[in-house]
């Protein structure tokens, strides 16, 4: 996955990664960040940048063919989120992570579930 990075000011940087083709508008799709510091820095955050955003693409693939669990997305999110979340929230979203595994839409193909699933959800 390509990305590329713009100066925007003095010490800001603007990254922009190539997500895909929107066949509805016919037009390619690129996400954005903007990052403060110095090139190296954001040298560095572009490649994190855009594997974030490789691994966000290869989970929603996943996901469209019904290969991969409601507990696998949350984790592959937690992944993705955990260097931007303080320490007890980890811990809290783990906590809300292990109740959906407990429930048995943990276990449930993304590609299957319902509103019904997250009603039982909230119940249990």
């Amino acid at each position: 996955m390509a990305g590329s990075m713009r100066q925007r000011g003095e010490n800001s940087r603007l990254l922009t990664a190539y997500v895909g083709w929107d066949a509805a508008a016919k037009t390619r799709r690129y996400v954005t960040k903007t990052v403060h510091g110095g090139k190296r820095q954001a040298n560095k955050a572009l490649a994190d940048f855009v594997s974030e955003v490789n691994k966000q693409q290869h989970a929603a693939a996943a996901a469209e063919s019904g290969a991969i669990t409601v507990k696998q997305v949350l984790d592959q999110w937690l992944e993705a989120r955990r260097q931007v979340l303080s320490p007890s929230t980890v811990d809290r979203y783990q906590v809300a992570i292990k109740h959906v595994e407990s429930a048995s839409i943990g276990r449930l193909p993304v590609a299957k579930l319902r509103p019904h699933h997250l009603e039982d959800l909230n119940t249990s």
